[in-house]
C-alpha cells in the first residue's frame, strides 16, 4: 500500500515543483518590475511550436531590463538550492518519512537538472548567463555541482 501511495506522491511532486518553479518566477516579477496580468500552466504542452513542461506568461507594469529578466529567470534556483540542502537529510529520518522526503526534494533536484540544460536562447539559464556576462557552461557546472553534492550527501548517508 505504501508503494502505491508513494507512486501517486511522485506524480504529485511533479505538479508541486512545477508550481514552485513558476510561482518563484511570479514572485520575482512582482518584486522587480511589477505585474498586471499572468497565467501559469503546469501541464506539459506545446506553445507556438515549442514544448514546455510548465510555463508562465505575464504582462509587466514596467519594461524589464536584462538584469530584471535575469533575476526573474534565476528565481527558481533558490527553492531548488533549498531542495539540494534538504535532500541529504532524508536518510536521517524514519523509513516512511525518508521515502516521501526523498521523493519531494528529489523534485527540486530534477528541476535543477532540467534547468541546467538550457540549450534554447530563451531558457532561464541563457537569460541569466547573458545578464551576468558569464558562459552558460559556468552556470551549468554550478547548478550541477549542487546536484552532485546533494545526491552525494544522500548516498553517503544511506551507505554509512
Amino acid at each position: 500500500m505504501i508503494w502505491a501511495i508513494l507512486t501517486l506522491f511522485v506524480v504529485l511532486t511533479y505538479f508541486i515543483w512545477a508550481y514552485i518553479h513558476e510561482y518563484s518566477h511570479l514572485s520575482a516579477i512582482r518584486h522587480t518590475i511589477g505585474i498586471s496580468k499572468y497565467e501559469i500552466r503546469i501541464i506539459p504542452h506545446k506553445h507556438e511550436g515549442r514544448f514546455y513542461w510548465a510555463r508562465i506568461t505575464y504582462k509587466c507594469i514596467a519594461h524589464p531590463t536584462e538584469y530584471d529578466l535575469a533575476r526573474i529567470a534565476f528565481a527558481p534556483r533558490v527553492p531548488a538550492f533549498v531542495a539540494a540542502l534538504m535532500f541529504p537529510i532524508a536518510p536521517l529520518l524514519p523509513d516512511t518519512v525518508f521515502w516521501f522526503w526523498s521523493v519531494f526534494f528529489a523534485g527540486g533536484i530534477v528541476d535543477t537538472i532540467t534547468g541546467s540544460i538550457g540549450w534554447n536562447e530563451n531558457s532561464d539559464l541563457q537569460k541569466v548567463a547573458r545578464a551576468w556576462h558569464v558562459s552558460s557552461w559556468v552556470l551549468r557546472v554550478l547548478y550541477l555541482s549542487w546536484v552532485v553534492a546533494s545526491v552525494g550527501g544522500w548516498v553517503w548517508q544511506v551507505v554509512a
